[in-house]
């Protein structure tokens, strides 16, 4: 069967297109199944995407992230387009996410409502959803956009790969690895860098690894900082398997959908939180057992912390989302 994988755009550095093209490579190798991607985040795109859907068979899977799709987070062109494909072709959705919220001078607010009626239509024309976090569901449930479907939780997995041997973290050098978008390491670098640097002396870290586009780099004599830049997925699995500690720079009600927190877990780093609001247990997430927010630092070992992580993280690596995907689509033949 040859599935065809719909993204905003492929890598490198591109945390759906990542996942789309790990994804890719696990049904191929589990379930023989081969993928074809469209990048429908630009023109060139849409148009093959519209030639796709008129086809009459070949099951597709479309990975939803609004943004992606539209500069406003609300792609009603993607909707339309879905509503209108061939009914021989069965629809899987990976929901990433579903709708920003804001403010009220943020357009975020203005535009949340209009997010959800293309979230909503989409569920209500797929044979079958994939999410990545349990609160998606309710609220999708909630609509009765997905009843009668096979529909799927599992937390994002990793990009980088998933080692099957693991050295303790005893034995790893004292090493924190910030690794995230530039905007996301200038916060921790800047506002919360006292936070982060006080972490640090209670960890006994000895040093930070700084993974992602260049940003300005704080100056500490007795806890150097090096740039590494953006990596390649194997180079970057290999400085993970060399760190003890990773820090999240992320809403900590949203860490299941965190391919960089996923990344940290699967490869037995233990994830510190950098989130001023308090930890939230959801998604089988339990703060103080799978991570530790800033102000838990000393209330937990963190060897325990990265095996709890490591144990949360097994029941839905890459290959447990191959399994759900082939899932969706039994008997859609090719």
């Amino acid at each position: 069967m040859q599935l065809t994988q719909v993204v905003p755009r492929l890598g490198p550095w591109d945390g759906v297109g990542d996942y789309a093209s790990r994804l890719g490579e696990v049904l191929q190798r589990r379930h023989g199944v081969t993928s074809r991607f469209i990048e429908a985040g630009n023109a060139g795109g849409r148009r093959e995407l519209m030639e796709a859907l008129a086809a009459p068979q070949g099951p597709l899977l479309l990975h939803y992230v609004g943004y992606g799709y539209a500069r406003r987070g609300a792609p009603l062109w993607l909707a339309r387009a879905i509503a209108r494909r061939n009914r021989g072709r069965r629809l899987g959705v990976v929901f990433h996410e579903l709708f920003a919220t804001g403010r009220p001078w943020q357009s975020a607010f203005w535009l949340s409502g209009l997010q959800q009626h293309v979230v909503t239509r989409l569920a209500r024309q797929c044979d079958g959803a994939l999410l990545t976090r349990e609160a998606n569901r309710e609220w999708l449930e909630a609509t009765g956009a997905l009843a009668g479907k096979r529909v799927s939780v599992l937390p994002i997995s990793s990009n980088v790969g998933e080692p099957v041997e693991l050295p303790p973290l005893t034995a790893r050098p004292a090493r924190l690895v910030v690794w995230n978008s530039a905007a996301a390491r200038a916060t921790a670098y800047g506002a919360r860098w006292e936070r982060v640097r006080a972490a640090c002396r209670q960890l006994g870290v000895t040093e930070l690894v700084d993974i992602g586009p260049p940003v300005e780099l704080p100056r500490e004599p007795d806890l150097p900082i090096e740039p590494r830049g953006r990596l390649e997925a194997a180079t970057l699995s290999e400085v993970l398997l060399g760190a003890r500690f990773g820090l999240v720079v992320y809403p900590a009600s949203f860490l299941a959908k965190s391919s960089i927190f996923a990344a940290l877990a699967a490869h037995g780093v233990a994830p510190i939180v950098l989130d001023e609001q308090r930890t939230p247990d959801m998604d089988g997430l339990v703060a103080g057992q799978t991570h530790l927010a800033l102000e838990q630092v000393t209330a937990a070992v963190p060897e325990d912390i990265a095996r709890g992580a490591r144990r949360w993280y097994a029941g839905h690596d890459t290959a447990a989302h191959a399994d759900a995907v082939a899932r969706l689509f039994e008997g859609a033949g090719a």
